[in-house]
């Protein structure tokens, strides 16, 4: 893989706050494969589990399209963004009696 090209992966529509989850991305930034794992499996925050998902998304693109192995993948470049606004909806069932 030459310097110009980079494995990626999203996680779109992820109902988390962004300031936390950059708590967990600040942790693994810059780490192995196998450490951010690890690192991710121990921290307390709810924010780990959708990372966890990406990073494995990460290394199974690396695995298939550009024949990597999961040990050689670093981290150097992960970021969050602010979700788009948008509605909610929580649906309610009553009994009426007739």
């Amino acid at each position: 893989m030459s310097d110009d090209q980079s494995v990626k992966a999203v996680a779109k529509y992820v109902r988390i706050s962004p300031h936390k989850v950059r708590q967990v991305l600040d942790q693994i930034r810059g780490r192995s494969y196998q450490e951010a794992l690890m690192i991710l499996e121990f921290l307390p925050y709810g924010a780990g589990s959708p990372i966890w998902q990406v990073i494995h998304s990460v290394a199974a693109n690396a695995k298939n399209n550009y024949n990597l192995d999961k040990k050689k993948i670093n981290y150097f470049r992960n970021f969050c963004r602010r979700r788009s606004k948008t509605k909610t909806y929580s649906t309610a069932c009553s009994r009426s009696s007739f």
